[in-house]
């Protein structure tokens, strides 16, 4: 599962990467969609001892994952 893990989130961040480095619009999107798809699996493969302080900061930081994905659209659009 660990292996499973670290394979998404390389995928996650190669999209990351592409995504603030292309002009068009619609590759944007492929990549954003890409690596939230990724970072899912990663984190539904990944062991609870890493599950529980990613799911207690998010819900300490107050933000909602639409807000995250919002902020990352919109900061990658520019």
């Amino acid at each position: 599962m660990l292996i499973l893990s670290l394979i998404a989130l390389a995928v996650a961040l190669i999209a990351v990467y592409i995504s603030f480095h292309t002009g068009e619009e619609i590759e944007v999107v492929t990549a954003v969609i890409t690596a939230l798809i990724s970072l899912l699996i990663s984190i539904i493969c990944s062991p609870l001892i890493l599950k529980v302080p990613l799911v207690a900061g998010l819900l300490i930081g107050g933000q909602s994952l639409a807000s995250i994905i919002g902020w990352y659209i919109l900061s990658s659009a520019e």
